[in-house]
């Protein structure tokens, strides 16, 4: 199921900030993550919307969205990065958790 806010300003900003990270990682050799608390989208929305638009982000390394907080927690996993959890590349997980840190 499509996410009713695509293509919400949030949703974009973060597509690109993604990319952005992408290049800096494979420059630095670094798996970036980041925390993010969504504005004018819920965190499962954006979580959701990763998820059906998955496809356009190979490097997504592992989605969070937190039941209890207002954040989701996205890590990337681009080409050459040493950080990345597996050295075999992103794991392409989508997980729900119901506490954070749990």
């Amino acid at each position: 199921m499509k996410s009713s806010i695509l293509p919400s300003l949030f949703l974009v900003s973060l597509a690109l900030g993604l990319a952005a990270c992408g290049q800096e990682a494979q420059e630095e050799t670094a798996a970036p993550v980041e925390d993010a608390v969504p504005q004018g989208a819920s965190n499962k929305d954006v979580a959701t919307w990763l998820f059906d638009n998955r496809q356009d982000f190979p490097e997504m390394d592992q989605v969070i969205w937190y039941t209890d907080t207002s954040h989701v927690h996205i890590g990337i996993c681009p080409a050459g990065a040493t950080n990345c959890p597996r050295r075999a590349g992103p794991r392409g997980e989508f997980l729900r958790a119901s506490k954070e840190g749990g």
